[in-house]
């Protein structure tokens, strides 16, 4: 055996340790898609991956890779699809915004008019109020108020 595929065995099983014991599949899963990877990197006839977890590649650094036109193309109509997707998602968050401000104001309107006239049937009330008080006081004396609440609450 030689040592990559020792080295190769050892993260494996060290992944399978990972995942023993935070009962989580997430470590070997990764293994088997790196794998996997290259695995049909490998049968398509391309050089093996090597990666250098210590260098922190930036966006020109990969870059500079070189690309199948296939794959260009792929990237091209990937990035313009999340475009317009991500134009029609603002689009429509701005609609629902549009109507839900415009529920507000419905709302808002509505709750002056009832407010409106809940203080005109309260002075209604206050003047119907003074009208009986000054009628049954006239024709047979002084009522008591709760008498006159009475009547209203029936």
């Amino acid at each position: 055996m030689d040592a990559q595929t020792a080295e190769e065995e050892r993260k494996l099983f060290l992944a399978a340790m990972e995942s023993y014991r935070t009962g989580k599949m997430t470590p070997l899963l990764k293994e088997e898609l790196k794998y996997r990877i290259l695995s049909r990197i490998l049968s398509e006839g391309r050089d093996e991956l090597t990666l250098d977890r210590q260098a922190d590649m930036s966006r020109q650094d990969v870059n500079q890779f070189h690309l199948r036109p296939e794959e260009i193309k792929r990237i091209e109509i990937r990035k313009e699809q999340n475009r317009k997707a991500a134009q029609k998602f603002r689009l429509k968050k701005k609609l629902e915004m549009d109507v839900v401000l415009k529920e507000y104001d419905e709302l808002k309107k509505k709750n002056s008019v009832l407010r409106d006239e809940i203080k005109r049937l309260s002075d209604e009330r206050e003047i119907m109020m003074r009208i009986i008080t000054d009628i049954c006081q006239t024709h047979t004396g002084p009522i008591p108020s709760q008498q006159i609440d009475s009547l209203f609450d029936k």
